[in-house]
């Protein structure tokens, strides 16, 4: 009854539910359990937690009968929930060892016929994993066709999604939160430019990324990759001038 209800949450996208439509005793039960709510609305899940492990159940048990990749995505739907329970439960995958279908996920971020949505939302898990460092050394080819777009991409998305709050300042009244960088991904990206520096010059996220890097890590060794990429960037910049 409860992954029912999940599963109707997550193709749905609602937070209230038709209580009609699920087993009075089950649904007696959850609200005993207060792991689900009931008012004149309709039933809901109470917590996010809750509502999270059932995603990730139903997640798991749709990728194991899968036949292929894009039915699984059929499958699942797209709505938040899903997305953000399949992010975290890729990041697990990619951090057990062995996840024998890393290659298979691999192939889709190159897809064409994969939806851009959940090619972002692998790229993402990929570079919170510790599969970042091998994304990037077998997909060095990809990245770097077509100018770079696919670097470019994946350098935005470690950008606007890659990060922690670290703190929260109030401003006139009001808070904002300020983020670091989080996961694997930023030293192996850091590392990728400092090897691919004259292919990635174009990169309009390049500097972003040093910058916020080192604003936050002052010391190792991919903070002195970000160092001597900026050092060549300025010789370049004065060889330019003369």
């Amino acid at each position: 009854c409860f992954l029912q209800i999940v599963s109707d949450r997550m193709n749905h996208n609602e937070f209230f539910l038709n209580d009609s439509n699920y087993n009075a005793e089950a649904l007696q039960a959850l609200q005993s359990d207060e792991i689900v709510g009931r008012t004149d609305n309709g039933i809901f899940i109470t917590h996010d937690i809750y509502e999270e492990w059932g995603a990730n159940r139903i997640i798991e048990k749709e990728w194991n009968r899968r036949s292929d990749i894009r039915t699984f995505f059929c499958s699942i739907g797209s709505s938040y929930v899903v997305r953000h329970t399949f992010r975290q439960w890729l990041v697990d995958k990619f951090n057990g060892n062995p996840f024998q279908e890393s290659q298979e996920i691999l192939d889709v971020v190159f897809d064409s016929l994969i939806s851009p949505i959940w090619r972002d939302e692998i790229i993402v898990s990929i570079l919170l994993s510790s599969y970042s460092e091998t994304f990037f050394i077998q997909s060095e080819e990809q990245l770097l066709k077509n100018d770079t777009r696919m670097f470019t991409r994946v350098a935005y998305l470690l950008l606007i999604a890659c990060k922690r709050i670290t703190r929260v300042v109030q401003v006139q009244g009001y808070d904002y939160p300020l983020y670091a960088p989080e996961g694997p991904g930023w030293k192996d990206m850091i590392r990728f430019i400092y090897t691919h520096q004259d292919e990635t010059q174009k990169c309009p996220y390049k500097v972003r990324i040093l910058k916020e890097w080192c604003q936050y890590n002052q010391k190792g060794e991919t903070t002195r990759y970000a160092g001597l990429i900026v050092l060549n960037m300025m010789e370049a910049i004065e060889n330019d001038s003369h």
